[in-house]
Parts: structure tokens; sequence; C-alpha cells
């Protein structure tokens, strides 16, 4: 028997075995053996005569040269790439002259697809071309006018099934995409369309599709060209890949419903393609855990083995569909994936895991119906609402039940929310008065952040804290009308039903059933309560098991909801089917976070928080479930790499430096500590991560290749220094801050980033935030930024200094650029220098840089290159400088909402706001390459310290050294 191959085209579920599976696993194989022999893997094939397939681009050497040294960053060795055919769909067509392409007004449906062969796998590339607007397109400044949609494959033209790509989102209709902004401003028609992304380790062909979206008029574009960029050195940290199969199984424990099947999907790498190299085996248990015995339905046997299935590994990339019918009595159903021998395959995780529960959708409209419906499916004779929370609910056990996100609730963004006198306060905006009567259609503030806290229902907690069964009532029915103006989930409604929120309204539901059973409201509220909860916990399964969520972080967080439930309601008869589903997505949703390649979360230091503070609190919702341990033991050391990052990322006064998306409060070590001391015994106690915590907290600088980050901190008494920078590969909806950092001295907050969080409907202050001008970086003022990454390319140790260099490829195929940090050992003064190149030697080149002063730090101009930042009674020194190119001087800019440059001048306040702030703005400009930047120091001893260390020939023989080539 084999696992079906959704692309062979063969009837799916009948049983057979194909000519030459006998040899392969004999001896061994049988339908009911009366004799079983044991099972003994065969000596490999010789060579296969292999399928033909499409012919593939020969790769192109890179230009000879003297060889790299360590860290040193690879040339990108590569070609420009046009597409080889355009297909067109909805009336889309090529331009009657043949030099581009016509996509119509017609959302989604119209596009162009072009095709591109023998890409470089493996590696950072731009992907370019021209967009004109039509005169009368009115989807000026949309963020989402054009969508981009990519689908790798491999050279057969199998699609890859990847969680994740480097620069890109998962998308619902491409595999992957990207948004491309309409017009900039009037009368601007042609923008210039750069993307840059990882193209993952196994592609060969790259399907790309420029789709209309929220364009109100045709658009024009050119055809597109893919070019490389400037790539990391071979040992920098390379994305987490698929997992590697080897010949002993890995296990995992899937729920199953008695009378229902399980349905499991995925995808299999396999580098030398050959017949049968991998296998399912298969254990189905009963609700003790005990092994029932063979055989099973579907499946093969060997001694040595027991039951198992084939599965399909004679293409590069093959998926597989197993159709498991469960026998009677079977409660769980272990599967061990094991490749044969030493073949290198490869399993894509994660992969959808469909299980009938028997449940029509229709029964969720009426929740007395829902909950009769869940009894007749498992047996259970009562009928009416106290006969069903009598079976399903142990009050005991919901009572104790541990939470996630209400433990997270003080970190959060604005809150959970309150109410008092009638008046919601939320998200940071001012008070709003309740309607006497909600449809929940409400949008006072058109922000997408206060939305999602609204339907969240945190803040109906606050009406019980009184004790008063009247608000208890209040809180109960506004719960119970939410259900009813929603009465079908959907996972696309990012306001009702985006993952996190969804992980905190079921928290609040339990935490409302646990109340309304102890106060004696109404059996009916409550039966209601855990309708409503037995809604949200299937959604949370689908969308998990269909594999619908795309990032880690927030299958994180479905993932720990449906534990929640799973804990707080182990009576309900799809509890033991919800564990399993959270248990496997929790392993794999951490795999992927805290994999040390891997940090931190999506460039954001708080994203990264986020994802460490539900890891953490998870381990105590695994402690209350049964057979964890091992969950547990395997989170430990990921967990523990993960606090170091972020102890590493906060300053001695417990705040984390603002990086990327900053979704929570402003102090951070006191939440972690709580969280060590409640649910991370488990963490602590692993050997390994107490000595890397200790490491990292007595020492006065961090260097992290991995992360991608350096840190630095300094304390004299009760005054204090710090220095943070980060530089790994940023996310599709990251920001552009490759190289931005933070500096406190003096316990003052001198150099701070803006942040901010990317929610829809926020007035623009999101898109602000995650452009350049919004970060402490230098960026060329005709060219935006691209999403990429940067690697350090070496680090020089001076006398009483550190200085440390950044290559990066984020400002696309157009510049190389290289930026400096020099450190004093103190911190009492630190210097950034840039160093940007045109790829065409003595072009104009005019670059802008920014640093963005800290809460309540004032600026000051002195000189044409001199400014002074101003806190209380501490002054600080900025001196900036040019050494290649001219110095076109110095200005502080607050709050400016249009003009010159656009928007600049702003920090982001808790919520997301902005909040204008003072901004230190420089340029420079020059032919072919321009070296610019800043002396930071809190005294003139300092300043000359950093100018001594500047002109160190240590130091500047590695800055000068040409781009690729650094020692």
């Amino acid at each position: 028997m084999s696992g079906d191959d959704e692309q062979s085209g063969k009837k799916k579920g009948a049983r057979r075995v194909r000519p030459g599976l006998d040899a392969l696993l004999q001896p061994g194989l049988a339908k009911a053996p009366d004799r079983v022999k044991p099972f003994q893997p065969p000596r490999l094939p010789g060579p296969l005569k292999k399928r033909a397939q499409p012919p593939k681009a020969a790769p192109v050497p890179p230009p000879a040269g003297p060889a790299r040294a360590p860290g040193s960053a690879q040339e990108t060795g590569g070609r420009e790439l046009l597409p080889v055919v355009a297909q067109y769909g909805a009336d889309s067509a090529a331009r009657g002259d043949g030099q581009g392409h016509v996509v119509e007004a017609r959302n989604r449906r119209a596009r162009v697809q072009f095709s591109f062969g023998g890409v470089p796998a493996g590696q950072w590339c731009e992907l370019a071309f021209a967009l004109t607007w039509a005169d009368d397109e009115k989807a000026g400044r949309v963020p989402d006018a054009v969508r981009l949609g990519f689908d790798f494959q491999t050279g057969d033209g199998v699609s890859l099934d990847l969680p994740a790509v480097a620069g890109l989102m998962r998308g619902r209709i491409d595999p992957f995409s990207i948004d491309v902004a309409g017009p900039a401003a009037p009368g601007r028609k042609v923008s210039q369309v750069r993307v840059a992304f990882q193209l993952p380790a196994h592609a060969e062909r790259v399907e790309l599709t420029v789709r209309s979206w929220r364009n109100t008029a045709p658009f024009e574009i050119a055809t597109p060209r893919l070019r490389p960029l400037p790539q990391p050195p071979a040992e920098a940290a390379a994305p987490p890949g698929p997992q590697l199969l080897d010949a002993e199984p890995q296990w995992e424990s899937w729920g199953v419903v008695p009378g229902g099947g399980l349905t499991v999907r995925g995808q299999l790498l396999c580098a030398t393609p050959a017949p049968d190299m991998a296998f399912a085996r298969i254990v189905y248990r009963d609700a003790k855990g005990r092994a029932l015995p063979r055989p099973y339905e579907g499946t093969l046997e060997a001694e040595g083995i027991g039951a198992f299935v084939m599965l399909p590994t004679d293409r590069r990339a093959r998926r597989f569909t197993l159709r498991l019918a469960p026998p009677a009595g079977a409660r769980s159903v272990d599967i061990g994936f094991q490749a044969r021998g030493r073949a290198d395959i490869r399993r894509i995780l994660p992969y959808e895991v469909s299980p009938d529960d028997g449940l029509a959708d229709g029964t969720e409209d009426d929740p007395l119906g829902l909950l009769g419906r869940l009894a007749e499916r498992f047996g259970i004779a009562e009928r009416d609402a106290r006969g069903l929370l009598a079976s399903f609910v142990d009050e005991a056990a919901l009572a104790a039940a541990p939470f996630v996100q209400a433990d997270l609730a003080g970190w959060l963004a604005g809150g959970m929310g309150s109410v008092a006198d009638g008046r919601l306060r939320l998200a940071g905006h001012e008070d709003w008065s309740l309607p006497e009567i909600i449809d929940w259609q409400e949008d006072p503030f058109g922000c997408g952040l206060w939305r999602a806290r609204y339907h969240a229902l945190g803040w109906l907690v606050s009406l019980t804290e009184g004790g008063e069964r009247k608000s208890l009532a209040q809180a109960v029915a506004l719960a119970l009308s939410w259900q009813a103006a929603a009465p079908r989930a959907d996972v696309d409604d990012e306001d009702r039903f985006g993952p996190r929120t969804v992980a905190i309204r079921v928290e609040v539901l339990l935490q409302l059933l646990a109340q309304s059973l102890a106060a004696g409201l109404p059996v009916g509220k409550s039966a209601g309560l855990v309708a409503e909860i037995v809604r949200h916990a299937r959604f949370l399964a689908e969308a998990l098991g269909d594999n619908l969520i795309g990032e880690a972080r927030e299958r994180l967080h479905a993932a720990a909801g449906l534990a929640v439930v799973a804990a707080a309601l182990p009576r309900l008869p799809l509890a033991a089917l919800w564990r399993s589903m959270a248990l496997n997505h929790i392993e794999w949703s951490a795999a992927q976070l805290f994999a040390e390649t891997a940090m931190p979360s999506e460039g954001s230091s708080h994203l990264h928080f986020e994802a460490l503070a539900v890891g953490l609190a998870l381990q105590g919702v695994l402690a209350v479930l049964p057979g964890t341990e091992g969950l547990r033991r395997r989170m430990a050391l990921p967990l523990g790499r993960a606090i170091a990052t972020s102890v590493a990322l906060t300053d001695p006064d417990g705040c984390l430096a603002p990086f990327g998306e900053t979704t929570g409060g402003a102090e951070h070590l006191p939440i972690l500590r709580d969280l060590i001391a409640r649910c991370g015994r488990d963490v602590m106690a692993e050997p390994a991560v107490a000595e890397m915590l200790a490491a990292r907290a007595s020492a006065p600088l961090v260097l992290d290749r991995q992360a991608g980050l350096v840190t630095a901190r300094h304390r004299d008494g009760r005054d204090w220094a710090y220095f943070a920078t980060r530089f790994g590969a940023s996310s599709a909806r990251g920001h552009d801050d490759c190289g931005s950092f933070v500096y406190a001295a003096r316990g003052i907050r001198w150099i701070t980033d803006p942040g901010g969080i990317a929610v829809r409907g926020d007035g623009g202050a999101g898109s602000h935030f995650r452009t350049g001008a919004a970060h402490n970086i230098l960026r060329p003022v005709d060219a935006e930024s691209v999403a990429g990454c940067g690697w350090l390319a070496a680090d020089v140790a001076l006398e009483g200094a550190s200085a440390f260099l950044v290559d990066s490829n984020v400002h696309g195929t157009s510049h190389h650029h290289r930026r400096l940090f020099l450190l004093l050992d103190d911190l009492s003064g630190i210097a950034v220098f840039d160093r940007l190149a045109s790829v065409e030697p003595g072009a104009d080149l005019a670059a802008e840089g920014f640093l963005h002063l800290g809460p309540g730090v004032a600026g000051v101009l002195v000189a044409a290159n001199l400014g002074l930042a101003l806190a209380g009674n501490s002054r600080l020194q900025i001196v900036a400088q040019a050494r290649a190119g001219v110095l076109n001087g110095l200005s502080f800019i607050c709050g400016q909402e249009a003009g010159t440059g656009g928007e600049q001048g702003f920090l982001s306040g808790a919520c997301g706001e902005k909040e204008p702030a003072n901004v230190l703005r420089y340029s420079v400009a020059g032919k072919g390459d321009v070296t610019a930047g800043v002396l930071i120091a809190m005294d003139d001893t300092a300043r000359r310290r950093l100018a001594e260390g500047l002109g160190d020939p240590r130091l500047t023989m590695q800055f000068e050294m040409p781009f690729g080539g650094m020692a």
C-alpha cells in the first residue's frame, strides 16, 4: 500500500501493491501473515534511469578571484533572468507593440503570469519591473493596489508546499505574495517595483503572477527581471529547512474520532528520487494508550516494522495523502515517518491533518443543537442543557485551568481594555460610550487594532471584577450576542478571527463559563458558552489542520488556544482530538520560531518576545495535560535560546529594544521573570540553558551572528549605558530597518528606534513606520530599500573599543552597502558610518541618514555639522562627517506630515499612533561612492577617542575593502 500522490491521477484509496514492491520489502510483506519474517531493508538500488525532465539552465560560476575569507560575502555569481513564458487571465493581454503587458481592473481575476526557469536556489534575488498607472487611477497610496503572487517549483513543475519564504507572505490564492502600493502622488504615473526574497533551497522554477487587487483602472507593466543580490557568506544562518527523515521513525500522535477517518496530506523532498524510499508506520491505540491488534485496513505489514504505508519518493518533490480508517476502539493513531537506508528525504512541516469529527456545520447556529449533536455523536444520552453541562464540564478542572493570553494581558499593547460607567477604554484611544444595543459592527476610530481588541472580548472580564451577578450576566449576554452576530467563522476576517484574537476570546469565554457556573446563572447561558467554546475550538482545529495560518507565531497562538480548551474542558468528547492537534503544532511552531537560525521572530524584538512569552506560558498548560513530558523537555533548549536573545535585547532598565513591530508594553523583564518563575522550571533546569543565560547576563558585549544582533551594556553605579543593533533577515511585513540601532547613556535613551504596529485602517501610521525614513539608517534618496539581510563582515578589537562591520543587500542590485559601528568599551560614545556605492561607477549618488531621538529628548543645531541632544542636565554631542562625498548639512525634523522627503519626525506610541519626536536628518552626495556617518559622544574625551579609533589602519583597511572581499 502506498500513500496516494495527488499529482499521480490514480484512484485514491484503492488497495494495491506496485510491481517490485515485494522485492524491495521482502522478506516480510504480508496482508495477514501466518509466519512473518524480520524486516531487512535492502541495499539501495544502483544508478537509475532518470525520468526525462525539462532542461535546466547551467549555473554561472562566480568570477575568478582570490579566495574569500570566512565571514566575507559571496559574489552574486549569477545573471539576470527573463521569464520564458507569459500567460493572461480575465482580459489581460500583451500590449499591441509587444513592449509590455496590460492588467485589467478586475480584482483578483485579472492577471498576467510569468515563468522563470533555472533560478539560483537558496540565493537572495531581486524582482524588478516598471509599473505604469492609468491617469484615472484612484488607488493612490493604497498599500495593496496590486498583489504579486509567487509559486516556487521543482524543475518538473511541482509546487513546493513551503511554510515560509524570507521576504514574502503566505498567501491564499497564490502560495506566497507581497503587495505593491498605489501611485505615491498625483501625477506619479510610473512606479519602479522592486521586491527581494530568498529563493528556497529546493526551488528550480518560479511562477510569478501580477494580479489586479485594489486598483480601479487598468495598469501596464514591463517584462519583469530576476536578478541575484549580493549574498551573505556560506556560513551565515539559513532559514530552518524541511525535516530530514532517517532510519529511525519520527513519531507523532493524532487523536481520532470513533467511526471517523483521518486524512494526512504532506510533501516529501527527495535529493535522489527513487521508488519506495520512505514509509509511514501506523499504530492505532485505544483510550488507555494500548496498541490495537493488527492487521489495519489499508496498510502493509512487516516484522520489526508492523503496519506501514509506503510513501512516494520517485520525484524531487512528491505530495502524499494518507487516508486512514481507524479500527473500532481506536482513540488515537501514532504515525512514524521513516526513510530507508541513508536516503536524503525531507518532510515539509507543517502538513495538513483533517480529522472527521462527524459534526455537521449546520448545527452551529443553535448552541443547544450543537451540544446535542455532539452528545449524540459520542453516545451520550443527555439532551437538556443541565445534563449536557454535567456531561461536558468538570467544574474543578475548569476552575483550575491555566491560561496563556490572560497571563500576557498586562503586556499587550493597549491592554485587554476595560469598561467603567458604560464607557470602554481600549487600544490606547479615548473612552467610548457603549451603545445600548451593540451590533458588533462598531468602529468609532477606524483603527484595526481597536477592532481586533474589541472583538477579542477581553474587556468583558473587567465587567465581572466587582463580583456582581448583574455585571456577570451582562458580560455573558454580550459574549453570546457576539456569537449571534458572527455565526460563521472566516479565517480571512482578521478583525474577528485573527489567531491571537480567537485565542484571547476563547479564554474569555472559559473565564465567563467558570464564573457563570459558580454564580448559578441560568443553565441555558452556561450551555451557550460551552457551545461557543466548542465552535471556537473547532475553528482553531480546522485552521491548523488545513494549514491556513501562515506565520509560525500565529500558529502558536492558535495551538495555545486549543491546548487551553483541552486542559479546561477535558470531558468534551473532542478534547483528545484538539489536544493532539495543539501539541503537534506547538512543537512545529516552536521549532520554526526558536531554531538557532530563526531568531528574532519576523525581524521584531517584540514579536520574538511575544512568541517566547506564549511558549513559556504554554509550559504551565502542558504541565496539566497528560503525556507532555517529552514535548516540554524538547522545548526547553529552544525556549532557553529565545530567553537569552530577549535578555540581550533588553536594556538594564528592563525594556526591549523596539526593533520592528512593537506590539507590547514598555517593561519586559518583569513579565519574563514572572513567566519563568511560574512556568519555566523545566526550561531553567536544562544545564545548557542556565549556562547560556549566565554568559549572556554577565557579558558586556554580545555578538550573535545567527540572530544578526550586537548588544553592549555598561553600568557605573546608578548610571547605565546600552547599545543594540539588528541586521538579520527582514520579513515581508517587516521594517526597512536593517542595521538600525538604539543607544542609551547615563540612563537616558538618547537614540531609539520608532517601532510601530502594522494594522489595517491605522491611518497610514503603520505604513510610515515600516519605511526607511522611520529608522536609524542611511539610504539612497532615489530608491526604497528591499527585503534582504545583513551579515557581520568583520569585527575588530581596538584599544578600549570594539568595531563591527555589517554588509547588507537591502539596497537591492543598484547599490552596495556597508555599515560600521565603533563602540567605546564604557559606551560613553559610539560612531556609526555607512559606505554606499552605486553599481554604476561614477554615477551621481545622494543619500540621507536619520537619527531618532528618544521621547523627551530635545535637539538643537550648533554648527553646520554639529548637533546636540538635550535631556535634563545632560547633553549628547552628534558630529556628522563625510569621508567620501560632500555633507549637505544637518536638520532636526519634528512631526512633518508632508513636504520634502514625506513623513518624518515621529515615534510610535503604545498602540501604533504617530507621536511627534525630534529626528536628526543628515545628507551626503557624491559620485559613485559616498561614506558618511556620525560620532555620538557624551563628552569631548569620548569624541576624541572615537576619532582616533576611526583613523586606526586596522579598521580603515577593513572598511575600505572591496565589497564581497572582507577579511
